[in-house]
């Protein structure tokens, strides 16, 4: 069963609709309560009780992924593959500009300079 993601923000507040991504989700938080386990446990015991249902095995599947990804969140060698190449900060426009604003100083400095002199 293929589930599109969904729009709306991950709500906490009925249990009792959640799917196996979001049960992942919740334990794996600091957000889950000693009520949301006992609800948890409910759906888990039925998820199992009927093996044909999705339920369990998706569970696992993204228990196994959330892991992973746990994983690769400490490891250096990720983050550099993950990680996008950084932009330069100065922009030709930039560059330009600056020059153009010392070159402009510099003029300024060097006429006040010779009004003075004279």
């Amino acid at each position: 069963m293929i589930k599109t993601p969904r729009s709306e923000e991950f709500d906490v507040s009925d249990p009792a609709t959640f799917d196996a991504a979001d049960w992942v989700a919740l334990l794996n938080s600091d957000q889950a309560a000693d009520a949301d386990l006992s609800v948890f446990e409910a759906w888990a015991r039925e998820a199992w009780a009927r093996q044909e249902g999705p339920n369990a095995g998706e569970y696992v599947a993204h228990q196994q992924l959330w892991n992973t990804l746990g994983r690769l969140v400490k490891n250096p060698e990720a983050h550099a593959i993950l990680r996008p190449p950084r932009k330069s900060r100065l922009t030709r426009r930039i560059w330009i500009g600056l020059t153009t604003g010392a070159l402009a100083a510099c003029m300024a400095i060097a006429g006040l300079v010779t009004v003075y002199n004279s």
